[in-house]
């Protein structure tokens, strides 16, 4: 793995990386703008303007919204709801404002579609390194551009720039250069509140040849783990100055209309199958069936990879399922990039692969249409 890892050079990168993707980072950014243009049309022909509520938004619906208003104004010109959402992407919006002019929400979505490019590009170095399988690393960078949930890497999220910190960590892990793990943990865990799951892959990594390390590589193995802690504690550091409560970037998702209290896994599963027969079949009942199809992808990841992909599958599910308000499960799921990883290896077969990769474009364009209409929360 170490050897793979050195003689990936930067024209390589681009020659067959990015080669592999821009197409399918290209279709999904089509695929969302002509869903915008239809939910627009539909509304204006057909509902007379009455449920089309995000015109002046268009990237920008919900999280994105927030993200930009944080570059803008700052924390502390917002509500606190406003903590929730971690420091990196907008700071980096702000920074990156300047070469547009001032233009922040233009530098925002320069930063989501580089970082979504990226991604691709990083899954695909990822997979030819884990299975030397180019098909299967093809297939993974175009499931990560176009799964449904994949909308929000489509949006000014902050899901891609995540995800790049993310892939690139594992990359780092599985070549036990422990020093851009650390680096990578820390921006990760500056970005999205998730980042502390990765010290979940990376101690499993890191106790890899533990017994026979020497002093110093001891250190730097548990400053990678610990890396993605110490980018979560600098945010909430701060957090902690400002508003003399250290947790209120957290406490403040216990909002009903957020995160929500938190609640025993099972009763979501429990609940879920009930709403899937009698209920809210595409609420909870839609997320049962996408508990179960990632539920079935760790079971893959665990046979077929490193321990510590189907570890940080599986405690991302858990984590998820602790929320009450689970409206946004499969997004929250699938930034995690190693079920695309997982797919990718369940549809080997030529005839497989073309029909999910047609039911996931489908599929994307139907959650962008429900998203501008203000019915799925991305």
């Amino acid at each position: 793995m170490t050897r793979a890892w050195e003689r990936l050079s930067t024209s390589r990168f681009v020659r067959e990386d990015l080669r592999a993707a821009a197409l399918p980072w290209l279709l999904a950014r089509v695929v969302v703008l002509v869903s915008f243009w239809v939910s627009q049309h539909v509304d204006e022909k057909v509902l007379r303007g009455r449920h089309f509520n995000v015109p002046d938004l268009g990237l920008f619906i919900y999280d994105g919204a927030w993200y930009r208003s944080i570059a803008e104004q700052g924390y502390t010109e917002l509500p606190r709801q406003g903590l929730r959402f971690f420091p990196l992407y907008p700071l980096l919006g702000r920074g990156l404002g300047e070469v547009f002019a001032g233009h922040v929400d233009v530098a925002l979505v320069a930063i989501s579609a580089i970082a979504a490019l990226v991604l691709g590009a990083l899954v695909h170095r990822l997979v030819v390194n884990e299975t030397g399988d180019e098909r299967t690393a093809g297939r993974a960078a175009w499931l990560v551009a176009l799964f449904p949930a994949a909308l929000s890497f489509t949006l000014a999220y902050a899901e891609p720039l995540f995800m790049v910190m993310a892939v690139g960590m594992f990359l780092a892990l599985r070549s036990q250069r422990w020093v851009p793990v650390a680096a990578l943990g820390v921006m990760a865990g500056l970005t999205r509140p998730v980042g502390l799951l990765l010290v979940v892959p990376a101690a499993i990594e890191v106790a890899r040849g533990w017994r026979e390390s020497a002093l110093a590589d001891r250190i730097r193995r548990l400053a990678a783990v610990v890396a993605p802690g110490v980018g979560t504690a600098i945010y909430l550091a701060w957090v902690g100055i400002e508003y003399d409560d250290p947790l209120l970037a957290f406490s403040v998702q216990s909002r009903a209309d957020l995160r929500g209290p938190t609640v025993d896994p099972f009763t979501h599963v429990v609940n879920a199958i009930g709403d899937l027969f009698d209920g809210d079949r595409f609420g909870a009942g839609l997320h049962l069936v996408w508990f179960v199809v990632f539920a079935a992808l760790v079971v893959v990841l665990a046979r077929r990879l490193s321990a510590s992909y189907a570890a940080y599958g599986a405690v991302t599910l858990v984590l998820a399922l602790t929320a009450s308000n689970i409206s946004s499960f499969d997004r929250y799921a699938y930034s995690t990039f190693v079920f695309a990883i997982g797919a990718a290896i369940v549809t080997a077969r030529a005839e497989i692969e073309r029909g999910v990769l047609v039911v996931a474009t489908a599929g994307l364009s139907a959650y962008a249409v429900l998203s501008f209409f203000e019915l799925y929360v991305p």
